[in-house]
């Protein structure tokens, strides 16, 4: 049985707070992204997003390479997308 691990790291500063969550081990068809960084962004509050998937697999689910929808009142200023040499993609 795979498990996979949560990770949150916050790091408070009086002129800028930085909180980061990372998920791995978890199979595709059971974390989905958008929900993922819906509750990180309820949950934090921030000011400025930045995401990054990554995947073992560049054939993994296709919302694995690009988030199909953005949280409430941020866009997109830019995206970007790379195969690694192992056979993973990160975007």
């Amino acid at each position: 049985l795979d498990t996979g691990l949560i990770t949150i790291h916050i790091t408070p500063e009086s002129h800028q707070s930085y909180a980061s969550v990372e998920i791995s081990g978890f199979a595709e068809d059971l974390v989905d992204p958008v929900n993922l960084v819906a509750q990180a962004v309820s949950i934090f509050a921030p000011g400025r997003l930045s995401v990054t998937l990554s995947v073992d697999k560049a054939g993994a689910k296709e919302t694995w390479g690009a988030l199909p929808a953005l949280p409430n009142g941020f866009g997109l200023m830019g995206a970007s997308s790379t195969l690694s040499p192992c056979g993973g993609k990160v975007c």
